[in-house]
């Protein structure tokens, strides 16, 4: 309960090329997301907000993907700031 897997993931990820940027896409909405479908999530979106992220390569990182919104909203989130995303790494499926 003390670690982040996305965490360790962008740790592990880290190269000569590869540089893992840490808390700088955060969540402003409080609602938990635990069990609720996608409709749900649509109409409840994160709200991500983002720090010191401009005009980069971006390799997105979560721990588990449910309904895929979330990693839609962090990319169109990281590309309203030039940013842009190659692709996403998501350790689990809780569709499995």
């Amino acid at each position: 309960h003390n670690f982040s897997h996305t965490a360790i993931l962008a740790k592990h990820l880290k190269s000569s090329i590869i540089t893992p940027k840490y808390n700088v896409l955060k969540a402003k909405n409080i609602v938990k997301y635990a069990g609720k479908d996608l409709e749900f999530r649509q109409k409840n979106p994160r709200k991500f907000q983002l720090t010191n992220v401009h005009n980069k390569t971006i390799v997105l990182c979560d721990d588990l993907i449910t309904t895929g919104a979330t990693i839609k909203e962090a990319k169109k989130t990281l590309e309203k700031k030039g940013n842009q995303v190659l692709f996403s790494l998501t350790l689990a499926d809780a569709k499995l």
